[in-house]
Formats: C-alpha cells, sequence, structure tokens
C-alpha cells in the first residue's frame, strides 16, 4: 500500500495509525508532518530504532509507539520535545537508561514504559522524575523494567 500521498498533509494534527498492521521501519513520508500534536502508532510491527527525525516535531503533545518492535536505546532526545504530555513507548524491545531529559518535561503527566528494558535503580528513576514534571504525572507505568531498589 502507498501511503506517500500522507505526506502532503502537512497541516495534520492528528494521526492515528495504531493496529494498521505496518510492517518495517516507521514510514519516511511522517517526517514532514511537523504540524502533528497526536500521534499513535500503537499495535503495529514497526521494527527499527525510533528515527531521529521524530524528535524534531516540536508540536508533539501525544506520543504513542506502544506493542512494537522497536529497537535500540531510548535517546534522550525525545524528551526534547517539550510540549510532549503524553509518552507510551512500552510493549518494545527498547533498552538503555530513563534519560535526566524527561525530567524536564513540565507538561507530561502520564508516561508508560512497561517491558522497556531500563535495568536501573527505581530511586534514581524518582529522583530524575523529581523535576518540574513531578507536579503533574496522572501515572508511572514500568512494569516488567528490570527495576532494582539498593534500599
Amino acid at each position: 500500500m502507498n501511503l506517500g500521498w500522507v505526506s502532503k498533509l502537512i497541516s495534520l494534527v492528528v494521526l492515528n495509525l495504531a493496529g494498521s498492521d505496518f510492517h518495517g521501519p516507521i514510514p519516511n513520508f511522517l517526517r514532514n508532518m511537523t504540524s502533528l500534536r497526536h500521534l499513535d502508532l500503537s499495535y503495529n510491527n514497526f521494527k527499527s530504532s525510533i528515527p531521529e527525525w521524530l524528535y524534531r516535531f516540536s508540536s508533539l503533545q501525544v506520543l504513542s509507539l506502544s506493542a512494537n518492535e522497536l529497537q535500540g536505546d531510548i535517546s534522550s532526545a525525545i524528551f526534547n520535545i517539550s510540549t510532549l504530555n503524553e509518552l507510551d513507548l512500552s510493549w518494545n524491545d527498547l533498552e538503555g537508561k530513563l534519560p535526566r531529559a524527561v525530567g524536564n518535561l513540565c507538561n507530561l503527566r502520564p508516561i508508560v514504559l512497561s517491558s522497556v528494558r531500563l535495568n536501573q535503580d527505581i530511586s534514581h528513576i524518582f529522583e530524575i522524575l523529581s523535576g518540574c514534571s513531578s507536579h503533574r504525572f496522572e501515572s508511572l507505568t514500568f512494569a516488567s523494567c528490570q527495576l532494582w531498589s539498593t534500599y
């Protein structure tokens, strides 16, 4: 299916392609849709890293990439999207540590990272989240993240 025409919808603010049975990398045709405020690509079969161009979406408020096969580290660049208020990266093959930059997202309310191999101390995560974002959090979901506590 050729969806190249979608890239011409540069004023689009909401794009929900959840459960659309996409395979391979996240489609490059999305890169020019920088007006997006809500992007839901969950429940597909994307098998790649999160593309760097996604981190330049300066109006993005909701990003859901859950239940794909995304791989690699969680880049701290994703937390430079200062408008982000909902983030779901759960149920992928992502790994690494939660970057300090997440504490700078003052609008972030839910963050869902279930089944992401964070492999770090939970107290360190809470320290990171104690910045301005902690006043707005409504939910934190870290199920199956290989976390531990030194306490």
